[in-house]
């Protein structure tokens, strides 16, 4: 039983036990559709070839979908392959039950290394951005040593041009 929706990959179902207690009548099972694809995932970023922007390209065109029908975005590609559910782990607020009774999708050695795959890729955070700034990453503040960040502000008086600026990350900076 999962106290929360089932991540892609899974599907909610009733228990057959008869003589399953209360609290689980009902479970989760892998789903015939999408469970093979989830595998399939997890082993294409471990060989590291490939990065989770473009396998969520790829799963977009295999019709993987959110379960409430929409494309699947990149960010529940980085959840999908950061979550211990998939190797047969429950995580319930800071308790981890290492005995789930539902079917892993993957050993954990293949999880084990997409983590480090995800740590040596980027840190484990998300790169792809909406604009490219020429020096993005590339200068620094004097004062703080943080990494300058660019955005763009529209003129609020007389023509309404959009500048675009860099600036210290720091909130004081």
């Amino acid at each position: 039983y999962s106290p929360a929706p089932t991540p892609l990959g899974y599907i909610n179902t009733n228990n057959t036990d008869p003589s399953a207690p209360s609290y689980a009548k009902k479970i989760i099972e892998p789903d015939p559709l999408v469970a093979p694809v989830i595998t399939e995932l997890f082993q294409l970023y471990a060989s590291g070839v490939h990065n989770v922007y473009d396998l969520t390209d790829w799963l977009n065109e295999r019709g993987v979908k959110t379960r409430r029908g929409y494309k699947v975005a990149s960010s529940v590609v980085y959840n999908i392959l950061k979550n211990r559910l998939y190797i047969g782990d429950v995580k319930w607020g800071k308790v981890v039950n290492r005995k789930g009774k539902h079917t892993p999708l993957i050993d954990e050695a293949t999880f084990n290394r997409v983590q480090d795959v995800l740590e040596a890729h980027n840190n484990k955070g998300c790169r792809r951005r909406k604009y490219q700034w020429l020096l993005g990453g590339f200068i620094y503040c004097a004062v703080h040593g943080k990494r300058y960040v660019a955005e763009w502000h529209p003129k609020k008086t007389g023509n309404k041009t959009i500048r675009g600026y860099y600036h210290c990350s720091n909130r004081l900076g």
